[in-house]
């Protein structure tokens, strides 16, 4: 844990959902963006449009290839018919969801694409990181959020490769894939430092290891070189709220 020990910066703030879908991102970060690339959508997109509320001027591309209108329509229109057939009680949780994607096909300055995020793109319904990066007119004005269930390690080069103001990363199966893990948090260390990393307590830790872990990245540049010595003591941070809000957050002393 001591190499992704987190610096102790004044300026954080907590972006999106009070619970599970919201991250802690320095404020320098968030001012210096003008972009937002966000890869994995899950009915929650609080954390783009708190980004979006800053300015008029930012913008945002989400990309998830598991929810479509389609999808969404059938599951309720299947639940309504069980609810017609006295086996099921009304689908509130299905209209929720399906409000909330429309909701998020009417937000402004955020567009939704149906596309599966791979290094490289062999089918329709895919597209490679490289390919959204192309399209970035200002890299370094660019913030990058990723939660998509272990596709982070297929993308990490291209990911911290990049120039971004921040990365915003869900580490999924952190202990399966350890040395990978520890690989990709060194070699990110060259161009970001990190700035915040708490655990979700949905899933399990393992013999001190977590299996899911959150992590925000800052661009090095940002930074005045008195910050680097100053390093969070404690796991979570007093803006840090549990994953999973029935269950106590996962504390954890450097």
């Amino acid at each position: 844990m001591e190499l992704v020990r987190p610096l102790a910066l004044s300026d954080e703030i907590r972006l999106g959902s009070k619970f599970d879908g919201g991250y802690l991102v320095p404020l320098r970060a968030v001012h210096a963006s003008n972009y937002l690339i966000s890869l994995g959508y899950g009915h929650d997109f609080n954390f783009e449009k708190a980004f979006l509320s800053f300015s008029r001027n930012k913008s945002c591309e989400l990309y998830e290839s598991s929810i479509s209108l389609a999808n969404l329509i059938k599951g309720f229109v299947k639940s309504l018919y069980l609810v017609a057939r006295r086996r099921r009680s009304f689908p509130l949780f299905r209209f929720k969801i399906l409000m909330k994607y429309f909701f998020l096909r009417m937000t402004p300055r955020l567009r939704y694409f149906e596309l599966e995020v791979r290094k490289i793109s062999a089918l329709d319904s895919q597209i490679s990181f490289s390919d959204i990066t192309s399209k970035c007119k200002a890299i370094e004005q660019t913030m990058v959020k990723i939660d998509i269930e272990g596709g982070e390690y297929e993308i990490a080069s291209d990911l911290f490769g990049n120039n971004f103001s921040a990365i915003v990363a869900e580490f999924h199966y952190c202990n399966e894939k350890l040395n990978e893990f520890n690989a990709i948090i060194e070699s990110s260390l060259r161009n970001y430092a990190i700035s915040h990393l708490h655990i979700n307590n949905f899933a399990e830790v393992e013999e001190g290891i977590p299996s899911v872990v959150e992590i925000t990245f800052i661009n090095r540049s940002l930074l005045r070189d008195e910050e680097f010595s100053k390093c969070k003591l404690a796991l979570p941070s007093e803006l840090d709220r549990p994953c999973n809000p029935h269950s106590s957050d996962i504390h954890f002393l450097y």
